[in-house]
């Protein structure tokens, strides 16, 4: 039960508060008289035995609250108190209207207005915010012309020496009353505080999964012990840090929508110290309000643990996953969407297909979603049906008997057991290995057709598709049962021209590599920023990677240019367009950059006449000549011969 102790200035007072709380029944723990210059200290000794509010008055209780950090609750004068020191001072003046000044700390006033009518007298407040006021208050009311000053203790000393009558401000059992209410509704929420603190301690107490409590700031308040287990740190080093900071692999976005109220709960999957988690964030929400947030992390269940000898051969073979999502989101950002799309299918057990055209790199995203998966400590292994021509793709994936005995070779499943595989470009396999693939997918690894009998595989299956493979389910080119098992969990892949921010990522993160890889410095201009980011890109990142490091080396400039930019796109990559059957290469050019050229050929390389037709300065037109590398090599016309003189 909160405990509330009472801090009085007069002996009077303390009277009139036991008799206050003995009519009442307030649970008060203790009530002192204490001088104001020991009122600190007595709060300090009140604390140390166990004080959860304190009940005290007017420069007392300003003290303590600037001094400590329990809550106080004031003792205020009522109207009726100030009301009946008002017709006390008028039997002590005996004047028809005298002026009456009220000196007096703020948080001591009640209500006063109307009381000139009511009392017949000037009454006038100097209300304070600080107790270092008082001389100045007091002087005001002096040359106000005060008959009569009402006051605390340390007014009525400053007062003496202008041999003004005064008036302490007593205090009556109505303001005691009102205090210790308030005190007790006090009491009370502490109460219900510490009773539902106690049951969330506990509820961290049992809880299996690691739960940590944020405030709107993403401050971390509360923890549980699981998650110190998990971030391996003891709560005084995580109490009051930033969440970013404890879980660098969060998105703090997705977090901070969830405290603005823009989506009722997150869920995805993250690593803390290597180890896959699913995680949970619900708001907390009071009044219409959200306060904060509990996040909830628990294990996601595990496949067996592999044997050292098996991790050591693992890692040897190269069937290991490099890249999580992490690393790919700060190398492309605009991947955001697909990215928190592929966390959520990391938690599954069941097949992923990832659809992208080529050169969108989905091998990275099928990294990602192993690594944060609960295969993550086990094989990975890319396939890519290309690669598998017209070999026996049925035996390379689920193995076959070996040259001239009966043992048999292993397949990928089988080198890959509990771990993950990424099949790439799925459309290409022949349709016995799409009927294997389904038939382990479908049967949970039990794959029919081995001399012993039914093969065992645990292994997740991802799968890469540059097609629609629906269309091609429907031409009967690709088996139902296999697309219909694996397209649930689909995660599909802009691309690259319709991310422009990521294609000015990839950009500058190219020519950084480039200036250290060849020790040359060189600068991209805006304009030339611009022309790679509006260009289609059809082979997405592996074209601009590509791109870029050709542009780099062939460069005859510091400062790369627009023009230079064009160039290179229209030799690199220019148009086929087929007519009567004959194919001509068409040089990829803006669409202003053609119509400056057709003009020019017209005005016979007339820049001035080209300028006029287009509505521009000639200026303007040599600037965008050399933005789009338009040479001035165009035939003028010949000046019409002047008729000679005197024919």
């Amino acid at each position: 039960m909160a405990k509330i102790m009472m801090l009085l200035p007069k002996k009077y007072m303390l009277d009139q508060a036991e008799k206050v709380i003995r009519e009442n029944g307030f649970a008060v723990d203790t009530v002192r008289i204490v001088e104001t210059v020991d009122a600190v200290n007595e709060a300090r000794k009140c604390i140390e035995e166990g004080a959860n509010i304190i009940v005290a008055r007017g420069m007392q209780a300003q003290l303590i609250k600037m001094h400590t950090n329990i809550p106080v609750v004031e003792i205020s004068m009522t109207a009726q108190e100030i009301g009946l020191l008002v017709l006390e001072s008028k039997k002590i003046l005996k004047k028809k209207t005298p002026r009456i000044a009220v000196v007096a700390l703020k948080n001591l006033m009640g209500d006063i207005s109307c009381f000139d009518q009511l009392f017949g007298v000037h009454l006038k407040c100097y209300l304070m915010d600080r107790f270092d006021e008082v001389e100045q208050a007091v002087g005001n009311a002096v040359e106000d012309g005060a008959d009569m000053i009402l006051g605390g203790d340390h007014v009525i000393r400053s007062v003496e020496q202008y041999h003004i009558p005064t008036l302490f401000l007593r205090s009556t059992e109505d303001s005691f009353r009102g205090a210790l209410q308030i005190a007790s509704k006090m009491g009370y929420a502490i109460d219900v505080e510490k009773n539902s603190r106690a049951q969330f301690a506990t509820v961290l107490d049992i809880a299996f999964n690691g739960i940590l409590k944020i405030d709107r700031t993403r401050t971390i308040l509360v923890i549980n012990h699981v998650m110190e287990e998990l971030l391996e740190k003891p709560e005084s080093e995580i109490v009051g840090k930033q969440l970013e900071g404890e879980l660098t692999d969060i998105d703090v976005d997705a977090v901070e929508s969830v405290l603005q109220g823009e989506r009722d709960n997150y869920s995805t999957s993250i690593r803390i110290r290597r180890a896959p988690l699913l995680l949970r964030v619900a708001p907390i929400c009071c009044d219409r309000s959200i306060t904060g947030a509990i996040l909830s992390c628990s294990k996601i269940k595990n496949a067996p643990q592999l044997k050292n000898k098996n991790i050591q051969d693992m890692y040897l073979s190269g069937r290991i996953a490099q890249l999580d999502f992490g690393a790919l989101k700060i190398l492309e950002p605009q991947l955001r969407p697909s990215i928190e799309q592929g966390k959520k299918y990391a938690l599954s057990r069941h097949p992923v297909l990832l659809c992208g055209e080529e050169g969108t790199k989905m091998e990275l995203l099928a990294q990602c979603i192993h690594n944060h998966s609960a295969r993550k400590n086990f094989p990975f292994l890319m396939v890519n049906c290309s690669d598998l021509g017209d070999r026996d793709q049925y035996g390379f994936l689920f193995g076959n008997k070996a040259c001239g005995g009966m043992e048999e070779a292993s397949g990928v499943f089988q080198k890959c057991n509990f771990g993950t595989v990424y099949i790439d470009e799925i459309e290409r396999l022949d349709f016995a290995s799409q009927y294997g693939l389904y038939k382990m997918i479908c049967y949970q690894g039990l794959v029919p057709g081995s001399m012993n009998g039914e093969r065992h595989y645990d292994v997740r299956v991802l799968a890469g598709t540059h097609e629609n493979l629906d269309f091609l389910m429907r031409k009967g080119y690709f088996r139902k049962d296999l697309y219909y098992s694996i397209n649930a969990l689909t995660l599909n892949i802009p691309p690259l021209r319709k991310r422009k921010k990521d294609i000015e990522k990839i950009v500058k993160r190219c020519l950084k590599q480039f200036m250290e890889q060849y020790s040359t410095h060189l600068t991209l201009t805006e304009g030339a920023m611009r022309a790679i980011q509006e260009y289609r890109w059809d082979g997405n990142v592996i074209q601009l990677e590509n791109f870029c490091e050709r542009l780099f080396l062939t460069t005859f400039k510091k400062d790369i240019d627009e023009a230079m930019v064009t160039n290179l796109l229209a030799e690199l990559y220019p148009e086929v367009e087929i007519s009567n059957g004959e194919k001509r290469i068409i040089v990829y050019r803006y669409p202003e950059a053609a119509d400056i050229e057709k003009l020019l050929k017209e005005c016979h390389g007339n820049h001035k006449a080209a300028a006029k037709e287009l509505n521009i300065s000639t200026t303007t037109l040599w600037r965008k000549m050399k933005k789009y590398g338009i040479t001035g090599n165009y035939r003028r016309a010949a000046p019409d011969a002047e008729p000679e003189k005197g024919l």
